[in-house]
């Protein structure tokens, strides 16, 4: 017999497709009084040094004056919704305007 013919003898088994491997079965609920409390609680929730300076700089942007929190959100919206327009032009002469403010201060000084 040739191995063609001895492949062609041999009969696919058959597949269980109802059957749950047994790591995904589902395993009876076991009820403890720890269960019932949660395993962490709020004194165990601490900040990395790192968020606690990102939060202290908000709260310290958050009291400047000057700043409108509302004209912020406005802002922020406009641009997630593609509304707000960027003009390159006014952008530009600004900061050449700034960059010779600078120079000339370096010159007088």
């Amino acid at each position: 017999m040739t191995k063609i013919q001895v492949l062609s003898t041999i009969e696919p088994q058959a597949r269980d497709t109802t059957a749950i491997p047994e790591a995904s079965k589902p395993q009876p609920q076991v009820k403890s009084q720890e269960a019932d409390q949660p395993s962490w609680s709020m004194r165990d929730v601490s900040l990395s040094e790192s968020a606690q300076q990102i939060s202290a700089l908000e709260k310290k942007l958050k009291a400047l004056p000057g700043i409108n929190i509302n004209r912020i959100e406005a802002i922020r919206e406009d641009i997630i919704g593609g509304a707000y327009i960027v003009d390159a032009e006014k952008i530009v002469s600004a900061l050449l305007s700034l960059e010779r403010s600078f120079v000339s201060q370096g010159r007088n000084s």
